[in-house]
């Protein structure tokens, strides 16, 4: 609880000299130049909370197939992107790092498939 109380105060301490200081140098909206420092250390705390979060607990990225080929669907978009904007057409570079994606994911899976049959099935 000391260290709790001595956190508040100091987050107290550092909100009234930003609210001082935009009071005394700020020319124009102080209210909202006030509020928005003084979130700005809560917000820089719960985002590296957050991020420690979504890196230990994020599900490993899966792929599921594409029925119309991901090849064709990139020559579309990238034509489309070349009558919007101009150019000469890029090579696309999504397709085969989607298979590699996909074949790793595949892989995961049979490795799933078979550790649960060596497991569950070998003993019924």
């Amino acid at each position: 609880m000391h260290t709790f109380i001595e956190i508040v105060t100091i987050y107290a301490l550092f909100v009234f000299g930003i609210a001082m200081l935009i009071g005394r140098f700020g020319v124009k909206d102080r209210f909202p130049q006030a509020v928005v420092a003084s979130v700005l250390p809560l917000l820089l705390v719960c985002s590296v909370f957050e991020a420690l979060y979504l890196l230990v607990m994020r599900p490993a990225p899966r792929v599921r197939p594409c029925p119309e080929g991901l090849n064709a669907a990139e020559a579309i978009i990238e034509k489309h992107r070349q009558m919007m904007f101009g150019g000469e057409l890029r090579p696309t570079r999504l397709a085969p790092e989607w298979a590699r994606l996909y074949a790793l994911t595949l892989e995961m899976e049979v490795n799933r498939v078979q550790k649960f049959a060596r497991r569950d099935l070998a003993t019924a």
